[in-house]
């Protein structure tokens, strides 16, 4: 695949979920970046979940969380989404009728592999896990510091970046179901001094 769209190209699909496609897209300076492209009608919810992920996304800069770049509204009903005044139309059942798409894309960083990957291929090795541990425990208290909690971090959602020299460097990243801590009480619970893991093991 190899698609020119405004100023950069899509050249392959990186992955595919419920919610919508992430991308591999090469700009025209020939930087990579990777796009995430989320069909607004059938997305499911409302949208101000959307505003909420790139408001918080954008807030937290670190090399333990994924970059986010910027993003825009693709679609007939661009300047309604940006305001949030779009109702979406429910999905018609006439082939007929095909409800017309507007896509909430977001420019972020192009990781290499996510963790879930990894483990998958990978033996357990306790150095290296305690390397992803840091790295983890690192960007999670960036952004509590910064009044986010992520509530949903999982393997599918920890990319990895290989350096120039081979290492990885692992990212938080999707941040669709983040949230801001509200108030002195919730924040001192998603706070405190980061411990060496006990018992850990990567296998089930």
């Amino acid at each position: 695949m190899y698609l020119q769209i405004g100023l950069f190209f899509i050249t392959a699909e990186l992955g595919r979920g419920a919610f919508g496609i992430v991308y591999h897209c090469q700009g025209s300076s020939g930087d990579p970046f990777a796009l995430k492209e989320l069909p607004i009608e059938t997305f499911k919810r409302p949208l101000h979940v959307l505003f909420r992920e790139v408001q918080n996304w954008r807030k937290l800069e670190d090399e333990n969380i994924t970059k986010f770049h910027c993003f825009w509204v693709d679609g007939p009903n661009s300047e309604e989404v940006h305001d949030q005044t779009y109702q979406i139309p429910p999905v018609s059942s006439s082939q007929d009728t095909p409800v017309p798409l507007n896509f909430f894309k977001i420019h972020m960083e192009l990781c290499h592999i996510t963790l879930s990957d990894w483990l998958a291929k990978l033996p357990a090795n306790f150095v290296t896990d305690l390397d992803i541990f840091h790295h983890l425990a690192h960007g999670l208290s960036v952004i509590h510091s910064n009044g986010i909690i992520h509530r949903d971090l999982k393997p599918e959602n920890i990319l990895g970046k290989y350096d120039p020299n081979g290492a990885i460097v692992w990212k938080i990243g999707d941040f669709g179901l983040s949230r801001e801590i509200e108030g002195e009480a919730e924040k001192s619970d998603y706070t405190g001094t980061v411990q060496q893991p006990r018992d850990v093991s990567w296998k089930t």
